[in-house]
């Protein structure tokens, strides 16, 4: 019992246990992103939903340069595709609106395209998933058939062919 308590007491301000890897993945990468000039981490790990899939797809935020001695004003540097330049100058007041929402104020004022190669992504996009064959559709239908809510019955056989389609 001692020797646990001795193990614990080094650990300082870690707690022993298991944590959410998207809680301690920002604490980790904060300090790489700040010297890119990402002040905000924010903008690099939830890039996707602040502009959109589809925006995500073929952009991506390389730096951020603030003015020296303000946190208003700033550059934010993309990496694109070369023939998608001309559209994201076109959706630049879009962007702006929605990065300087994750500011909370104007932080970004201008949008910087540089034109190459997007970096790899990270995750490989999900397979479609496999139509279900005759047997397999009649085997959902029979687990749900004794369901009198029709929302839930049409719900739990979505959710029955998805996870057939996947295996």
């Amino acid at each position: 019992m001692a020797e646990d308590q001795k193990k614990y007491r080094d650990l300082g301000n870690r707690k022993p246990g298991l944590r959410m890897l998207g809680a301690t993945v920002p604490k980790l990468t904060d300090k790489a992103l700040r010297k890119r000039g990402f002040l905000e981490s924010a903008i690099v790990h939830r890039w996707s939903s602040i502009v959109g899939e589809a925006v995500a797809g073929w952009c991506a935020p390389d730096r951020v340069a603030f003015p020296r001695d303000k946190r208003a004003g700033a550059t934010l540097h993309l990496v694109v595709p070369g023939a998608r330049a001309l559209e994201l100058q076109h959706l630049e007041p879009v962007l702006l609106e929605r990065i300087n929402t994750v500011f909370g104020y104007d932080a970004v004022e201008r949008i910087a395209i540089r034109q190459g190669p997007l970096p790899e992504p990270r995750h490989k996009p999900r397979p479609e998933p496999r139509p279900l064959d005759r047997r397999e559709e009649d085997w959902v239908a029979a687990q749900v058939a004794g369901f009198a809510d029709q929302d839930l019955k049409n719900a739990l056989q979505a959710l029955g062919r998805a996870v057939l389609s996947r295996k």
